[in-house]
């Protein structure tokens, strides 16, 4: 099941050299813990925008999504859309798109998912490059000024302005450490 429209987001990453202050941060703004979660996403090239194909533990998940959005060392607009897989078909769709597509990156990561209002706090450990924090202030019926407020709250409370801002996605980052190790 798709959303039908493309949905977004302002978002923001940062590499996280102290989890342990970091989830400090977290909980002194009393975000709510939602869960940990172990993502797989295969990335596939396309030839604008990014298409990975998310499998999730747990619950078991699978969904396609398509996102587009800068690279920008700042806080950026994001656009995604996503299609959710039947827990059937996970395995058939993955096959085809491997066919169909060339598989650039596989990214692995232990996924602490926490909500503040309409943003998602990602505290994520990924397999190969360390720990990460990602921002996703979602923009649903709020508007753009009022989702930016909330996002800049965040990234205050978190002291994220401290952190060293990454501009690119995990693949990016996984295939740039790939092309060095060669």
């Amino acid at each position: 099941m798709s959303h039908g429209t493309i949905m977004k987001n302002i978002e923001i990453k940062v590499r996280v050299d102290n989890r342990t202050n970091m989830l400090r941060n977290i909980q002194k703004l009393g975000a709510k813990k939602i869960g940990l979660l172990r993502q797989t996403d295969s990335y596939y090239k396309v030839s604008n925008g990014r298409l990975k194909l998310r499998e999730e533990r747990p619950p078991d998940h699978t969904a396609l999504i398509y996102y587009s959005r800068p690279d920008d060392k700042q806080s950026k607009l994001s656009e995604y859309d996503i299609l959710n897989i039947a827990k059937d078909d996970s395995k058939k769709f993955k096959n085809i798109l491997s066919k169909a597509l060339s598989t650039l990156v596989v990214v692995k990561k232990n996924r602490s998912l926490y909500q503040y209002k309409n943003t998602r706090i990602h505290l994520d450990s990924v397999s190969g490059l360390g720990d990460y924090l990602e921002l996703e202030t979602v923009i649903t019926k709020q508007s753009l000024s009022h989702a930016k407020n909330e996002h800049e709250t965040v990234v205050k409370a978190l002291e994220l302005n401290t952190c060293e801002i990454i501009a690119v996605s995990y693949s990016d980052l996984l295939m740039k450490t790939k092309a060095t190790v060669t």
